[in-house]
């Protein structure tokens, strides 16, 4: 790739001039909203400020995984219109509304009981509207780009989100220390608030360009898609999903807190370990869009099953004075995860033929959201039968989670990894092996 081309898919996401750029366009944006939301320390730190304990934060962080319940509603509201534009936009722009009720009562100075019960709500709402409009973004996506490019602009939308964090969550945590250097720490949560606010609408504003594509119309008496579940080829996957988010759900709401609590980092510091996160995930992306090409995205699932389960286990190691483990587990994340999460993008869309795909994604999104949940409060309970406040505690859930991981990746190994003539990554026929 010469200078000229890496220069332009740089700059995409501010000056998208086709299609393929407003899809990294989108992409960078709504990841800059989520990174300063519900996938940040921001989140964390914003709880802390109305008054939230461990098995709060357990419960608020399980909120949003309890929400993506509404991708079953998906498939049976994408019946009542004809336009994928006109059912997903509403959802993501409602959605991205909601946070404003949470940053007004952190900068009001709000605490208490009502304050967090008012801002737990706005975050489910929130994940819910975003939740309900993302199968129909993906079909859209799908639909209205060409088969043969959904390679290159589904690698492209990864770099830029990637890139997103990058940018948002280190700017977000300069700040954050800043204001609260000053003494002003609520009043700098707003404006990084606001800032998210204000980029989940510009994501907006970009879909609203970018072409439309209609929605068949299917009657459907199975609106929940139970038949699917009955089918092996499919029943297999989504047990897998559900499975996976229950082993990583359990230590989940506590990464975060773990690092502000008994490892003395501050924001900046966080901020740092996500950058090297984050550019590690950069530099690899079209490394693993080629492996999955050429392996396939159930083989690779399983591999990077096995590889991520491991990570927990550096979290032993750190303390407040030796901290270069951290930096070292923000690597292999950074690398890991990204194959894991580009093969568990693509594994889906391989093995769930067209008709069933939204139903099958509403069960792998929805169901595991509510595994992810139950799990997510089970790691509060245990965290406050632990003793919550000692580290011990907070590893000990960790590697419940490593325990879990690697179990299920064995059983990925033998069950999902089939082979496919011509690659185990894309439908037979697909024109190309396609990536995230």
């Amino acid at each position: 790739m010469n200078l000229t081309a890496a220069g332009r898919r740089l700059i995409a996401p501010f000056h998208p001039v086709d299609d393929h750029d407003r899809v990294a366009a989108e992409g960078f944006f709504s990841e800059i909203y989520s990174t300063l939301t519900w996938n940040g320390p921001v989140l964390v730190g914003m709880a802390l400020l109305l008054g939230a304990d461990e098995l709060t934060l357990a419960i608020l962080f399980a909120l949003p995984w309890l929400a993506q319940s509404a991708h079953w509603l998906g498939p049976w509201l994408e019946g009542r219109v004809r336009s994928r534009r006109q059912y997903v936009l509403p959802f993501f722009l409602a959605c991205r509304g909601l946070w404003l009720l949470p940053v007004l009562l952190v900068a009001a100075g709000a605490r208490g009981p009502l304050a967090l019960g008012l801002a737990m709500a706005a975050v489910a709402g929130a994940v819910m509207f975003s939740m309900a409009g993302t199968n129909g973004w993906l079909a859209w996506m799908s639909a209205a780009t060409p088969k043969h490019s959904h390679a290159e602009v589904f690698g492209r939308r990864a770099a830029a989100v990637a890139l997103g964090t990058l940018l948002a969550e280190p700017l977000a945590g300069l700040l954050l220390d800043e204001f609260k250097r000053n003494g002003m720490e609520r009043a700098g949560y707003g404006l990084v608030g606001t800032a998210a606010v204000i980029c989940g609408a510009m994501a907006g504003w970009v879909l609203l360009r970018y072409p439309d594509a209609r929605i068949e119309r299917r009657d459907e008496p199975d609106v929940l898609g139970l038949a699917m579940l009955e089918r092996p080829a499919y029943g297999k996957l989504i047990h897998w999903f559900l499975a996976w988010n229950i082993a990583t759900g359990i230590a989940r709401p506590f990464w975060m807190l773990y690092m502000l609590r008994h490892l003395d980092m501050s924001f900046t510091q966080i901020a740092l370990h996500s950058v090297i996160e984050m550019g590690t995930r950069v530099a690899t992306s079209r490394w693993w869009g080629g492996v999955i090409a050429r392996r396939g995205s159930s083989r690779t699932l399983a591999g990077c099953a096995a590889a991520v389960s491991s990570i927990p286990l550096i979290w032993w190691f750190p303390t407040p004075d030796f901290l270069w483990p951290i930096w070292f587990e923000g690597v292999l994340t950074g690398f890991f995860w990204n194959g894991f999460n580009q093969a568990a993008f693509m594994e889906p869309i391989r093995r769930f033929d067209p008709p069933d795909r939204s139903r099958g994604l509403a069960w792998i999104n929805a169901g595991g959201g509510i595994c992810a949940f139950a799990s997510m409060l089970l790691g509060g309970v245990l965290m406050k039968f632990l003793g919550g406040e000692t580290a011990i505690s907070f590893v000990t859930l960790f590697l419940a989670s490593s325990a879990l991981r690697a179990s299920l990746a064995i059983w990925a190994m033998l069950n999902l990894c089939e082979p496919e003539a011509g690659g185990d990554n894309h439908p037979a026929g697909s024109p190309a092996a396609e990536q995230t």
